[in-house]
């Protein structure tokens, strides 16, 4: 009687318990998912209208990050908030400096990094 009721207790619990096991296998061995995305190559005009507009939004979302106090530009500036023991960091800078900012990419490329916060698509 008592191997019955552990055969009917035991063989459910066994089986989730593969189960549960093979799903964490499948799960570890594919993620992350990576999906290779293309970088868009749009020549973006600088209008009147779109030069406004990226005054407005790099004020409200870039600045505070990016605003270096000395220069008035979008320079960098080391950050006051990070964890001493980990040492220095700088925000980037983010003027079209053609070597230290992002005045190297092309729209397409530059682009691409907003969105995705890498510098460049897989191929």
């Amino acid at each position: 009687m008592v191997k019955k009721i552990l055969k009917v207790v035991l063989g459910p619990v066994a089986l989730l318990a593969v189960c549960a096991g093979g799903f964490v296998a499948h799960v570890s061995l594919a993620w992350p998912i990576r999906i290779p995305v293309a970088a868009p190559d749009p020549k973006i005009e600088p209008t009147p209208e779109r030069v406004a507009r990226g005054k407005k939004l790099v004020s409200v979302r870039c600045a505070g990050g990016h605003d270096d106090q000395h220069t008035n530009a979008l320079t960098g500036h080391e950050m006051a908030d990070g964890p001493a023991e980990s040492g220095r960091y700088c925000s980037r800078n983010v003027t079209r400096h053609p070597t230290r900012g992002v005045g190297r990419y092309t729209d397409g490329e530059l682009a691409f990094l907003l969105r995705t916060a890498r510098e460049k698509a897989k191929q």
